[in-house]
């Protein structure tokens, strides 16, 4: 049984998943994964004597993480110009 929305091909073939919507999903595990890494980081960084460059590291991350995702936000409302 295909549900209406599951990945999964239809009986022609055909996805049912967009490829707008695919790659929204990868930008979306990416952020997310960004984000457990520069977590992990902070917390190694802050738990473990002497490797607080670490937690820099970490808070560096989840910067770039945050700013990269205001800019795709920012930049996906635009319409191209005709």
């Amino acid at each position: 049984m295909v549900w209406p929305t599951s990945p999964a091909p239809a009986v022609n073939g055909v996805s049912r998943v967009s490829d707008a919507e695919k790659i929204g999903g990868r930008e979306m595990a990416l952020f997310l994964l960004l984000i457990i890494v520069a977590i992990a980081l902070g917390i190694v960084g802050a738990v473990v004597q002497g490797l607080i460059w670490v937690l820099i590291i970490g808070v560096a991350v989840l910067l770039v993480d945050l700013i990269l995702v205001g800019v795709r936000l920012r930049a996906g409302g635009r319409r191209p110009g005709r």
